[in-house]
């Protein structure tokens, strides 16, 4: 049975069959039958006990009667018909026996059949509704687009396709204009980036479908040890079984909006108005499977890969369930603003883009003080009003060096804060943070200024990439990791 594939009833009942656990961790529906057919077998060795016990007895005092009736002292025509008379009822007596204990047998099948029925209806309504929950996920995917197409301005929504949470839903579809995908092309090949072909190419960009993120679709990824892996941006891999993607596709699309404030209508919210039932159906208790949650909701949850209780969505948890080039995608604006040079004049846009995918892969204020940052930036831009002038004075390139001191400095914040520890990366930063500390002021001529400022930018550009690199490998780690518990969860799941 594919892991997480419940699109239809019947595809819903074998999960349910597979999935939902009673409080002794037995599969429930299977004891529920399991346990009617054992009543079924027990209630039949009773009656055939019992009625075979009446058959005994009624034997046992016929064979006394005709014993009687040999030992007397009347002619032997009277003891032969007597006897036969005593044979007679013996066999009309076992006839009737057997008639009711067959009738008693039918009784108690019709019983176990409609106990079994009454099972049977109960899964097939559960099974229904767990289809058509799993559906409306689907339905809300859609009506998600369109609220936001129909809500945010045209670039706003641009900016949405694009955000690393969304954009894996998002492709190019240029089959009505084939010509223009030439065009694409050739941009992208210019050196365009993705938000700046997202701009041109809008109207050719749309969501993906169900069965788009659906049709298998991995890279293969080569571990440290040197194992070759799997790494699926589809939802379901081949045999049907819900990947680390599909995990994240449930995850974001059930909790995202419900936990953040002006992000459209959440799923609960749109569930409860489209199809009431359905919803308050979610919410009640399920009496067929003990999850910490207790509701029909909470055990779809564990059905996709979370815990019953996972009630938020957070990028960092998965990774957004994306693969290793997507990653780098996700990285890639701060890797661009990096390639086309970053000064004292962008730096505090360079923090903004550094500041917002941290907080995309889950490193929230708590994590990393980037009101602090900012307080440290400002004074280390007072400094390079001084490091300018220098710059001017002697001709050398002016601002970069402090700039990319900074951006090492929030570097070494970052590699703290992800649990990557003291490295060269954490090394470089520290070097690059020196110059923030007035050292510029020892520079006695053009040449040790240029050699200091060159030095200085290598070791910070160094820290800053080093800093994304790790960032990446911390988090392709997790990734992993909880592609290792989501397998064992579904061989768990299937003892």
């Amino acid at each position: 049975m594919a892991n997480g594939f419940i699109q239809t009833p019947e595809q819903a009942k074998q999960t349910i069959l597979s999935d939902y656990r009673n409080a002794a961790g037995s599969r429930t529906f299977g004891s529920l039958y399991t346990a009617n057919e054992l009543a079924g077998a027990r209630a039949e060795q009773q009656v055939e006990q019992q009625y075979g016990e009446q058959i005994g007895q009624a034997y046992k005092a016929a064979m006394a009667q005709r014993s009687s009736i040999l030992s007397s002292n009347l002619g032997e025509g009277y003891k032969t018909e007597l006897s036969e008379d005593v044979q007679k009822s013996i066999t009309q007596a076992y006839d009737k026996y057997m008639s009711d204990l067959s009738g008693a047998k039918q009784s108690i099948a019709q019983n176990v059949n409609k106990v079994t029925s009454s099972i049977d209806t109960a899964l097939g309504t559960e099974a229904e509704n767990l289809a058509a929950y799993n559906n409306a996920l689907g339905d809300y995917y859609v009506a998600r687009d369109e609220e936001m197409r129909n809500t945010l301005s045209e670039e706003d929504y641009i900016k949405y396709t694009r955000d690393p949470l969304w954009a894996k839903y998002y492709t190019y579809d240029f089959s009505e204009n084939p010509a223009m995908q030439n065009i694409y092309e050739d941009a992208a090949k210019l050196g365009f980036d993705e938000d700046e072909l997202a701009k041109v190419f809008s109207q050719y960009r749309r969501l993906k479908t169900l069965d788009e993120l659906s049709q298998v679709a991995y890279e293969d990824v080569i571990d440290p040890d040197g194992a070759v892996r799997r790494e699926y941006s589809s939802l379901f891999d081949e045999e049907g079984n819900l990947t680390l993607a599909g995990v994240d596709f449930y995850d974001q699309l059930e909790n995202f909006a419900a936990q953040r404030e002006g992000q459209g209508t959440s799923f609960g919210e749109y569930l409860q108005t489209k199809n009431p039932e359905l919803f308050e159906w979610a919410k009640s208790y399920n009496p067929y499977d003990v999850t910490d949650d207790q509701t029909r909701a909470g055990s779809f949850r564990t059905m996709t890969g979370r815990t019953s209780r996972d009630y938020e969505y957070s990028f960092i948890e998965r990774f957004g369930g994306l693969t290793k080039s997507q990653t780098d995608k996700a990285f890639d604006k701060i890797y661009k603003h990096l390639e086309k040079g970053v000064d004292v004049s962008n730096i505090e846009s360079a923090i903004d883009q550094f500041k917002e995918v941290s907080e995309h892969i889950g490193l929230t204020q708590k994590d990393i003080d980037w009101t602090y940052i900012k307080e440290q930036v400002s004074k280390a831009l007072s400094t390079s009003e001084e490091y300018k002038k220098l710059a001017k004075e002697y001709k050398a390139s002016g601002g970069t060096g402090v700039a990319m001191a900074i951006l090492g400095y929030i570097g070494s914040f970052i590699m703290t804060a992800t649990g990557v520890g003291a490295g060269a990366g954490l090394g470089t930063a520290g070097i690059s943070t020196g110059i923030m500390a007035g050292g510029i002021s020892d520079l006695q001529t053009a040449e040790e200024y240029e050699n200091a400022s060159s030095a200085y930018e290598a070791a910070a550009k160094r820290a800053y990439l080093d800093t994304l690199g790790s960032m990446i490998t911390l988090l392709q780690s997790k990734q992993r990791q909880a592609q290792i518990t989501a397998y064992q969860t579904s061989k768990a799941s299937n003892v």
